[in-house]
């Protein structure tokens, strides 16, 4: 196995995917269990980011540190793979996510299994709540593909 640290842009569109699904999905928040008891990113929207309107103090903070907690694991990875003493040196803003683009949710599941690969090589990593997270996420994407919801739930008739 290898490892690599993905790229700052990697950790905003995850960010942002689990900011589409929560909206696409009419919740007021993207919410993740991890240890008895639940996590959540404020719902934004980019205009109200770059507009500065409804976007509070609170919010900014939490996002913001839940993207350096992705980062952190992955550099938590790359360490455990490579006993090398490394670190992101990304720095994350508000103006990280002022950005506007279509959610895919085939995308954010090939997204979300490759910080997962990218993630796996310390032992604290299936325990996490950023490994919780992006189950999640992967999880919202699945039930967002196109023809999800007429699928049965069950199996088929076999003839």
């Amino acid at each position: 196995m290898s490892a690599y640290l993905v790229e700052k842009d990697h950790i905003i569109f995850l960010l942002l995917a689990a900011n589409a699904m929560a909206m696409q999905n009419h919740l007021n928040s993207f919410k993740w269990y991890h240890r008895g008891k639940w996590n959540e990113l404020a719902r934004f929207d980019s205009a109200d980011i770059a507009n500065r309107k409804n976007w509070d103090k609170q919010a900014r903070h939490t996002l913001t540190r839940f993207a350096k907690t992705l980062a952190d694991e992955n550099i938590k990875s790359l360490r455990a793979r490579y006993q090398e003493v490394l670190d992101h040196g990304f720095e994350f803003s508000a103006d990280s996510f002022r950005v506007k683009m279509e959610m895919d949710p085939l995308q954010i599941i090939k997204s979300c299994n490759c910080f997962d690969y990218q993630c796996n090589e310390h032992k604290g990593w299936k325990k996490s709540s950023a490994k919780a997270f992006i189950d999640t996420l992967k999880e919202l994407a699945i039930d967002n593909l196109p023809g999800y919801d007429a699928a049965i739930w069950g199996s088929p008739n076999i003839k």
